[in-house]
């Protein structure tokens, strides 16, 4: 795991604190990470597991920086600042750190985004979430891509799970939009759409009982503009001394993958 990959993972969330467009080659300006509107307040999921989990729990790492099970989007026909400065909507470490973004702004994609919350969950809390989303929510036998809908626009989403001795990422493109024609996927994606629910369910109340949260580290990313476009806000001047355009790196996506990658490069909270 490089550097910058790592360091996601251990900031929690780490945000998107900077989004540069670039003007010209030689002179990207910043612009300020998106913002989100308030976070969403999902009635609890049908799907919803019971306190007690499985007798002798489900096996997960426990490190405050190891993922145990993250949802997020990608994809979808939006503003590629929107896109670039997008985090996981909820990331549930191993010692019961829960980490909530607020959802995307489709309004104002410019705008500076609201805190990221953390709350903690006691172990019992943590075996119902993993239990519901392996059985209930279908990730333990889930394949990894349900790709094939016909709706381009739509983002794909994104459930990425560690337990049960399971390291698997599963992509569901336009969950929550009924395909054009039914299918052989319909139940396992109904689902992934009750999994989806229940979490939204899950950040709503950690937003309630959480707390703010800043993290440690940041993520810049740069937007190289085409000729004759103009930038999402007003230019400013390069920001650091230290760090050229040149020190971000895009990273690596699969060959056959929809997503759009940027230069990134990890940033102190004190540089970002």
């Amino acid at each position: 795991m490089s550097e910058l990959r790592h360091a996601r993972a251990l900031g929690g969330l780490v945000v998107l604190g900077l989004v540069a467009a670039a003007c010209s080659p030689g002179a990207p300006s910043a612009t300020p990470a998106a913002s989100a509107s308030s976070p969403p307040t999902a009635a609890p999921s049908s799907i919803a597991p019971s306190a007690s989990p499985s007798s002798g729990g489900i096996e997960h790492p426990t490190g405050a920086s190891d993922v145990v099970l993250r949802m997020g989007l990608e994809g979808g026909f939006l503003p590629m600042e929107l896109i670039a400065a997008r985090l996981p909507s909820l990331t549930l470490y191993g010692d019961g750190s829960l980490i909530v973004a607020p959802p995307e702004n489709l309004a104002d994609p410019t705008a500076a985004k609201p805190p990221l919350v953390k709350a903690t969950l006691r172990e019992d809390e943590v075996q119902a979430i993993i239990e519901t989303a392996l059985t209930k929510g279908g990730l333990a036998i889930a394949r990894e891509a349900y790709l094939d809908n016909a709706i381009m626009d739509a983002p794909t989403t994104v459930f990425e799970v560690h337990a049960g001795g399971l390291d698997k990422t599963v992509r569901i493109a336009a969950l929550g939009i009924d395909p054009p024609q039914p299918g052989p996927d319909d139940l396992a994606r109904r689902n992934f759409d009750e999994l989806r629910i229940y979490l939204e369910s899950v950040a709503a109340r950690a937003v309630d009982t959480g707390d703010d949260w800043t993290p440690e580290a940041f993520t810049g990313v740069l937007i190289q503009l085409e000729p004759g476009q103009q930038p999402p806000s007003e230019p400013r001047a390069w920001p650091w001394k230290d760090i050229a355009p040149a020190d971000f790196v895009t990273p690596p996506v699969a060959p056959d993958s929809m997503v759009v990658s940027f230069p990134e490069r990890r940033l102190s909270e004190a540089a970002a």
